[in-house]
C-alpha cells in the first residue's frame, strides 16, 4: 500500500503540477469580488479528478496489467485510490476551511464549512469512482464530465443560498448529517472493488 501511494505522489509531482496550480489559483480567486465564494470549494470538486487522472496514467502505461504479475491484489489497488483521495482531501480541506473562516462575514458557521467539505470530499467521488473502475478512465470519462458539471451546479446553488442566509446547518444536526456521505463512500468502495475484480484488463 505504501509503495502504491508513493508511486502516485511521484506521478502527481511530475505530471500534475499544472493541475494542482489551477486548483490553488481558483481558490485564491474566491477573494476577488463579492460573488465568487463558489471558487473556494473548487479544489474539493477537482481533487477527485486528479485521482482519476492517475488511474488514466496507470492504464496508459499498462501499470494495471503489471500489477497482475505482483502479489498486489485488485482490491488493494482500488483501496489505495480511495485512500489517496481521502489523503488529498484531508490535506486540502483545512485550506478550504481557513478561506471559509476568512470570508465568514458573508457566510455561515464553521459547522457548515465542515459539513460541506465532507459532503464534497466523499459524496462526489463515491458516485463517480465505480464507473471508472468498471469501465476504465477513458470509457468512464463521459460519466465524470457529467459529474463535474452537476457538482459545480450543486455547489454554486448551495453557496448562493448561503450568501442569502437561506441555508443554515444546525450544529446539533452536524454529526447526523455526516453519516450519509461516509456511508456512501464506504459502499462505493465495496462496489468498486467488486466491479474491478470482474473487469478484463
Amino acid at each position: 500500500m505504501k509503495g502504491l501511494l508513493l508511486k502516485d505522489f511521484y506521478v502527481m509531482k511530475r505530471e500534475l503540477r499544472a493541475f494542482l496550480f489551477i486548483i490553488v489559483f481558483f481558490t485564491a480567486f474566491s477573494f476577488v469580488g463579492e460573488n465568487n465564494s463558489f471558487f473556494m470549494f473548487y479544489g474539493l470538486i477537482m481533487l477527485p479528478i486528479v485521482n482519476i487522472s492517475l488511474i488514466s496514467y496507470d492504464e496508459r502505461s499498462h501499470w494495471d496489467s503489471f500489477l497482475e504479475t505482483t502479489p498486489v491484489s485488485r482490491s488493494t489497488a482500488v483501496t489505495e485510490k480511495y485512500l489517496l483521495n481521502l489523503l488529498l482531501l484531508l490535506l486540502w480541506s483545512p485550506v478550504v476551511l481557513a478561506v471559509y473562516l476568512i470570508q465568514a462575514a458573508n457566510l455561515g458557521s464553521p459547522v457548515q464549512a465542515v459539513c460541506i467539505c465532507i459532503y464534497m470530499a466523499l459524496f462526489f467521488p463515491a458516485i463517480i469512482y465505480p464507473f471508472i473502475f468498471a469501465l476504465g478512465s477513458e470509457k468512464g470519462r463521459f460519466a465524470y464530465f457529467i459529474f463535474i458539471f452537476a457538482a459545480m451546479a450543486i455547489v454554486a446553488a448551495g453557496v448562493s443560498l448561503m450568501d442569502q442566509g437561506a441555508f443554515v446547518i444546525p450544529a446539533n444536526l452536524s454529526l447526523i448529517l455526516l453519516l450519509p456521505p461516509i456511508a456512501a463512500y464506504l459502499i462505493s468502495w465495496r462496489i468498486s472493488v467488486a466491479l474491478y475484480k470482474k473487469r478484463a484488463l
